[in-house]
Formats: C-alpha cells, sequence, structure tokens
C-alpha cells in the first residue's frame, strides 16, 4: 500500500527518552494558530535505541509559557496496536497514533508549550529526556512547538 505523506506538518525534532527511544519527528496536523475549543492533533516518531521492556504511556500537554500551568493534557499508549515492549529491535521506526488535545474554551489568547513525555504504566515515573547536547531535559519532557490561542 502507498501512502501519501504530507511533508508541511513534519517538524524534524529530537529527544532521548532514556537511551530507550529517540524522537526524531513531529506531525503537527493543525495550524500553529487555534482559537478557544479547537483541536490540537500530533503525531510522533520513535526510533528504538535498546528495546523497552516496561510499559510507556505518552503524555501531550500544553503548558503556560513559564511550564508552570497545564492547559489541557491526555494521556495515551503511543501506538494503540503495539504497546512500548513490543517497538523491536535498535533502529526500528514506529509512527504513533495521532493524538489529540482540546484547547479549554476559556484559555486566554497567548502562547502555550507543546510537549511529550512518556511515563511507566505501573510505577507512574517519567522516563528520564535528553536534548542532542546529552544534557537532561527540565520537567522530563520534549518540547515539540509553540501553539498560539488567538482571540476567535
Amino acid at each position: 500500500e502507498v501512502y501519501t505523506v504530507d511533508m508541511e506538518a513534519q517538524r524534524p525534532t529530537y529527544a532521548d527518552f532514556d537511551g530507550q527511544f529517540e524522537m526524531i519527528g513531529v506531525d503537527l496536523w493543525t495550524p500553529q494558530q487555534v482559537c478557544a475549543g479547537d483541536e490540537v492533533q500530533v503525531s510522533m516518531t520513535w526510533q528504538v535505541t535498546n528495546q523497552p521492556e516496561r510499559y510507556y504511556n505518552t503524555f501531550l500537554q500544553l503548558l503556560t509559557p513559564d511550564q508552570t500551568t497545564r492547559l489541557a493534557g491526555i494521556d495515551a499508549q503511543p501506538h494503540s496496536d503495539r504497546p512500548t515492549v513490543e517497538w523491536g529491535v535498535q533502529g526500528m521506526l514506529n509512527l504513533g497514533d495521532v493524538l489529540t488535545l482540546t484547547v479549554p474554551v476559556d484559555a486566554e489568547p497567548r502562547r502555550y508549550l507543546l510537549v511529550n513525555g512518556f511515563y511507566d504504566v505501573e510505577t507512574s515515573e517519567r522516563l528520564p529526556v535528553f536534548g542532542a547536547d546529552g544534557s537532561r531535559l527540565p520537567g522530563d519532557y520534549a518540547l515539540l512547538s509553540e501553539v498560539e490561542v488567538v482571540g476567535c
């Protein structure tokens, strides 16, 4: 089967999730300017570096610019048909499901940060996240994009 790829949505990015897998791409299926009440849709691509031995869920959140308040968020299995323990061997690519979160109808017009991370399903402990330079990222999540809520 042949698929058409919308390269307009692709945003190269990188984050290392505790040496188990790396985020190598983000597809933002929503304009970076949205109205309160709109949906933000994102999918991510990960590459296995070491086969995960635990079940992890992913979270997608919209945070205030100072990263102190969560405006919206969802938690999900990153791929509905394949848990992380089945992601395969080193080098294997895993295309995540499209994740959708809804901007609250009372959201203030301003810029927000769209972030992604993982946590252990059994312990709720977040996976450490490292940037391209090897430094650990604060909050143990990766910045995917800015999203601006505008007055509509």
